[in-house]
């Protein structure tokens, strides 16, 4: 059984019944490829469209929660490529 979708949804209900605003960044809707280039590494205005606008949701959020399973011990590795792409300092 899948159990990420529904924790998921309980998480995002629960935070919006509170007042807060949620955006949800599901890796199957996001066109990442395997990381090659992190975000940092582009010129200014050369980044492609959907790593900017992950960025700019990441570097604009006040807090994050990660839904994911447990892969070998590990998160998945769709979320790790995800977070690999931008710098700690997006995080901070």
């Amino acid at each position: 059984t899948v159990l990420g979708p529904r924790v998921s949804s309980f998480i995002l209900h629960s935070l919006q019944i509170r007042g807060h605003t949620v955006t949800h960044i599901d890796p199957k809707n996001h066109d990442f490829p395997l990381l090659e280039k992190p975000h940092f590494a582009y010129p200014p205005g050369r980044t492609p469209e959907n790593l900017q606008r992950v960025h700019e949701i990441l570097n604009n959020a006040d807090g994050y929660v990660c839904v994911t399973p447990e892969y070998n011990h590990s998160p998945s590795p769709a979320l790790i490529n995800i977070l690999n792409h931008f710098g700690s300092s997006v995080f901070s």
